[in-house]
C-alpha cells in the first residue's frame, strides 16, 4: 500500500463492512499513507444513497462535501489546491476513534 495517495475513509456504524474499512485505514497508515478516518456511528451501510430521505444521512453528506471543499479549495490551502486530508479519527458525535495503526 506504500505510495498510495492520501485517503479519507468514512464508515457507517451499522455496516457489515465497517471493520474492514477501518482495518484498511490502519493498513494505509502503517504503510505511511496520510489517512483521515471518520465513522458515522448512527448510520447504516449505503447512507449516502438515502440522503434525500434521511436527515442524519443528509447531514453526513454535507459534512463530507464541506470537508472535500475545504481540502481542495485553493483559498483554504495557501493559494493552492491539495488533496491531502488531515490525519484525524472521529465519529459523527465528535468522539475520537482508535487511531489507525
Amino acid at each position: 500500500l506504500r505510495g498510495q495517495p492520501p485517503a479519507w475513509i468514512v464508515t457507517a456504524g451499522f455496516d457489515p463492512l465497517r471493520d474492514e474499512g477501518e482495518a484498511y485505514a490502519r493498513a494505509l497508515e502503517a504503510a505511511g499513507v496520510s489517512v483521515r478516518l471518520d465513522r458515522e456511528s448512527s448510520l447504516i451501510h449505503g447512507f449516502l444513497q438515502i440522503a434525500g430521505v434521511s436527515r442524519p444521512s443528509r447531514r453526513a453528506l454535507e459534512r463530507i462535501g464541506d470537508g472535500l471543499v475545504a481540502r481542495m479549495s485553493p483559498s483554504a490551502n495557501g493559494g493552492r489546491a491539495t488533496s491531502a486530508p488531515c490525519v484525524a479519527s472521529s465519529d459523527s458525535s465528535g468522539q475520537n476513534l482508535p487511531p489507525p495503526g
